[in-house]
Formats: C-alpha cells, sequence, structure tokens
C-alpha cells in the first residue's frame, strides 16, 4: 500500500495559495503532484510566490489529469466553481475534497452524491470547523449526559468585515451562504440531530460594502431542542472567535465555548467552560493534535483514499447534503420575510 495520497490541486488564487503553503504541506499522507488554476496571470503568481514547477502547472484539470497520475483532487475555488470542480473529478473517476457548501442547493448536491457512489468516488467537504478540540469536547460531554438533558442552544457570531478585502462584497446570501453555513453544519454535529423547522430574518446596515444582507437572526428547531443563532458580519463589537459564542442549557446546568483562531493555524481560540447547578463555573481541559481545521480535513480525504480509519466527524458530501438542505431553508426563510420553513 503506498503511504500518500497523490492530489491534484484546482484554485491558486490567494486562498488557494494558503492552502498550498500552509495546509497540505503539514500533512504527511499528502503528495501534491500538480496545480490547476485556468488564470495564467495566478498561475504565474503562485509559481513565484510559492516556488512551484511550472511544468506542473496547468490550466485545466484534465490536462494535469492527463499528465501526471492522481488519486484525488482538492478544489479550492470560489462558490460558484464548487460543483463543477467536484463533477469534474467524478467524471474523471478521482476522489476529491471541496471547500463548503460543495453545491448551491440540495438538487444539485444529491446529484453530485448519486453520481460520486456511482463511480465509487470518495467526496468529502472542507468543514474545517468540525476539526478542532472545543465542539468535539461539547459533543462529548452532550453524550456523556453529565449536565442531564439538554433544553436549548444559543451561538452568536460576529465580526467586522470592511477593511479586509473580502471577496463575498457581491455574493448573494453572504451570511447565510458563505459565513453560516460553518456554524449550522457544526450544531448538526455537536447535537447529533437535524433541524425540523426554521425561522429567519438577515438585513444590511447604512454605508455597508456588502451588496446583499451580512446579518442575520434565526429561531432552528431541532426536534425539542430551540437554537438561536445570530450572525453579524458588520458588528462593532468585540469580535468573536470564527466559531462564535455558544451557550448551552441543561436540566443541571450550562456549558459554554469558543473556537478557531484566525486562518486554521492553533487552537489557541478554543474553550470550554461547564457550570453545574449550585457549583461555580470551571474550565474543561483540552485535547488537541496538529490536524487542527483545513489540515485536518485534508488529512482525514487522505486516509479516505489510503483505506486508513477516518475521524467520524469528517464530513462526506453525503452529510454535507444535510447542511446544504438547512442552508437553503435558512435562505428560503429570509427571502419570504422570515416565514417559518419546515424541513
Amino acid at each position: 500500500m503506498r503511504k500518500t495520497a497523490r492530489l491534484v490541486q484546482v484554485g491558486l488564487g490567494v486562498w488557494g495559495r494558503n492552502w498550498a503553503s500552509k495546509m497540505v504541506p503539514k500533512v504527511s499522507l499528502a503528495e501534491t503532484v500538480a496545480w490547476v488554476d485556468g488564470i495564467t496571470a495566478v498561475r504565474d503568481m503562485a509559481i513565484k510566490e510559492l516556488a512551484l514547477d511550472p511544468k506542473r502547472c496547468f490550466s485545466s484539470l484534465p490536462e494535469a489529469l492527463k499528465s501526471y497520475a492522481a488519486d484525488g483532487v482538492i478544489g479550492i475555488v470560489p462558490l460558484s466553481a464548487h460543483a463543477d470542480v467536484v463533477r469534474s473529478a467524478i467524471q474523471a473517476q478521482k476522489h476529491v475534497l471541496i471547500e463548503k457548501p460543495f453545491a448551491p442547493g440540495t438538487k444539485i448536491a444529491q446529484e453530485l452524491v448519486a453520481e460520486s457512489a456511482e463511480q465509487g468516488v470518495i467526496c468529502h467537504v472542507s468543514q474545517n470547523y468540525r476539526f478542532f478540540p472545543a465542539p468535539r469536547k461539547a459533543l462529548e460531554l452532550i453524550r456523556e449526559g453529565y449536565l442531564g438533558r439538554l433544553w436549548s442552544l444559543d451561538v452568536e457570531f460576529q465580526r467586522y468585515a470592511p477593511g479586509i478585502g473580502y471577496r463575498y462584497y457581491d455574493l448573494p446570501n453572504p451570511i447565510l451562504a458563505d459565513m453560516s453555513i460553518h456554524h449550522y453544519d457544526l450544531i448538526r454535529m455537536v447535537l447529533g440531530r437535524e433541524p425540523n423547522r426554521v425561522i429567519c430574518r438577515t438585513w444590511n446596515v447604512p454605508g455597508s460594502p456588502f451588496k446583499f444582507h451580512p446579518c442575520c437572526a434565526a429561531l432552528m428547531q431541532f426536534g425539542d431542542i430551540p437554537v438561536t443563532y445570530r450572525g453579524n458580519w458588520m458588528s462593532q463589537g468585540e469580535p468573536t472567535p470564527w466559531a462564535g459564542h455558544w451557550r448551552l442549557d441543561f436540566d443541571e446546568g450550562q456549558l459554554r465555548f469558543t473556537s478557531r483562531v484566525d486562518a486554521d493555524m492553533s487552537a489557541d481560540a478554543d474553550r470550554v467552560w461547564m457550570k453545574k447547578r449550585g457549583e461555580t463555573e470551571k474550565p474543561i481541559p483540552l485535547e488537541t493534535d496538529n490536524l487542527l481545521g483545513r489540515v485536518g480535513t485534508t488529512d482525514a480525504f487522505c486516509k479516505a483514499i489510503l483505506g486508513l480509519p477516518v475521524p467520524q466527524f469528517a464530513a462526506t458530501a453525503t452529510d454535507n447534503v444535510l447542511s446544504i438542505r438547512l442552508m437553503e431553508a435558512m435562505i428560503q426563510s429570509a427571502e419570504s420575510g422570515g416565514s417559518a420553513v419546515d424541513l
């Protein structure tokens, strides 16, 4: 059995170069054999910045796969191109790791899942917030039942976008379709259940560089557990960590956590606190490793390719369809002015 998975990376923009230089090289199971970007200037910049071999840089995926043997494809491209990269990889019978959401809606997502199953292709989605210690510890404590029955969950995310040069300023539904899918995917993982109803409102603020709404408030119902969610990409307040602030209330106490520092580089932002009824709140020790964020998603993808054990929380496309379904329901509710949407 080979010790590495041979990969072709598609996408060499700013974020793609970050993956190529800071994420993939940390994965011992990964061997990048070629890089792809359809824009000549972007390829040239990556070759110069990252000292890539020009002979291994191509303008299209078929061209790269024709020149170099590969097991899988990593797609680091704009949202609008996610589904196209996944379909191209499947048609070439190559396993694929794509960023979230891997498709613009449930229908296309289900089609891609069916196609990947038919071709025997592994399809993973880089839901990198799952690969941090705080939400996994919260999941563990819920399953242990240490605080009894879970009654409710509140999540709040806030950041101030202007001045950062976001490419999301012209993106429809920027908060719901790009940012917040991290959070409701994580909600699904931590709760271990699926939503049955959502109500969502979105808005913009004066002077915002966003063409579409960067702020939202939502109530989701996960069976008998209500979840409130607030997301604000134009907040003037103290920024939360990227995974936000979480508060879970139980029969016998409360659990709080925060997670994910900038750029997946450390677990420094990860904290969990527990307060049992009648006791003082205390921090909970966390175990961590070097497989954080996108490094973790890439490592899990390579393990799947090589037939090695994969973490249970790694997001397959089959699982991610349910996060896309929730995203779609949130958008549908917001576009209707806040009407309830049943799932």
